[in-house]
């Protein structure tokens, strides 16, 4: 995928907001009830992130839409793999987009 630069980075976006993020990182989403962290992955590298987020009992939402198909399914598998040890959950939303929740989560569709 080129030579993206990619810089972590954390923002915090009020509950709600459908502002998009430009850059990729982690960004929790604030407000009330559990935590919700939103990253926009631009590497393999970003699955350690997506997995201690997941540890530390918040919920991650995974955007793979920058990265080439092949390398975002590579990159789902190894969260899926790490989170799925952990007895958390593994929710796909679309071809990009995956809900990784710890184990003690409820998830409802609305």
């Amino acid at each position: 995928m080129g030579s993206q630069t990619c810089d972590s980075q954390q923002e915090r976006l009020p509950r709600g907001s459908t502002a998009a993020a430009a850059s990729c990182g982690v960004q929790p989403l604030a407000g009330h009830g559990p935590a919700l962290s939103v990253v926009h992955a631009c590497g393999i590298t970003d699955a350690f992130e997506v997995i201690r987020v997941v540890r530390a009992n918040q919920a991650v939402l995974l955007n793979c839409s920058q990265l080439t198909s092949r390398l975002g399914s590579r990159l789902i598998d190894i969260c899926s793999g790490g989170v799925c040890a952990m007895d958390g959950q593994v929710h796909r939303i679309s071809s990009d987009l995956v809900l990784f929740a710890p184990a003690l989560t409820r998830v409802a569709c609305a």
